[in-house]
């Protein structure tokens, strides 16, 4: 018959250690696997809803959906990291003065 082995609080620590280690990773992947498809969620809503969305921080426009585009006439690109206030005169120009 074997004996069994006894463990030394040492090799018992280190054993939980690295158990610790694992279920921190596996936690992790998973709340980033989370974190991705509510992302995902999200960019599909806010590309697709019927509504402009736009995001500006210190005057520029750093998020525009592809409506917010649409709705003033403009792609994409040539309305991201612009000014919001020359965008805006802009379409006053465009729209009402001529």
């Amino acid at each position: 018959m074997k004996k069994k082995r006894e463990w030394i609080e040492k090799e018992i620590d280190l054993l939980k250690i690295v158990a610790n280690i694992f279920v921190n990773s596996l936690e992790r992947k998973n709340t980033e696997k989370v974190l991705r498809e509510s992302e995902e969620k999200y960019r599909l809503l806010v590309e697709n809803v019927n509504d402009g969305i736009v995001i500006s921080q210190r005057e520029k426009l750093i998020f525009i959906n592809k409506k917010f585009a649409e709705m003033l006439r403009y792609t994409h690109d040539e309305l991201i990291m612009k000014d919001y206030r020359e965008v805006f005169t802009a379409i006053f120009h465009r729209d009402y003065l001529i």
